[in-house]
């Protein structure tokens, strides 16, 4: 995963660095959701942005970038359940 971090522009005041970027990788067991939370947390707090815009882009052509609130912990297994279903593993469609 590249994370880019843009701060925000300060009021009246330019923006010292224009952003930063870099990457990290994530180690999978095959299909489910991975949360990422602390590593682009990381990956902010390393480039010195407190406020601003952060970018998350996955080199990885079957894989996506969900939000999720974490209000509710069984959130994102609904949603691997609900995904096996759609696109069953072995599926010759896909």
């Amino acid at each position: 995963m590249t994370v880019k971090a843009f701060p925000s522009r300060p009021a009246g005041g330019r923006i010292p660095g224009m952003g930063h970027q870099s990457s990290f990788t994530v180690r999978t067991s095959g299909r489910g959701t991975y949360d990422v939370t602390a590593e682009v947390r990381r990956a902010a707090r390393a480039a010195g942005i407190e406020h601003g815009l952060c970018n998350v882009f996955v080199h990885h052509t079957s894989a996506s970038i969900i939000l999720c609130e974490n209000a509710d912990p069984t959130v994102r297994s609904d949603l691997e359940r609900f995904l096996a279903r759609v696109a069953p593993d072995g599926d010759p469609m896909f």
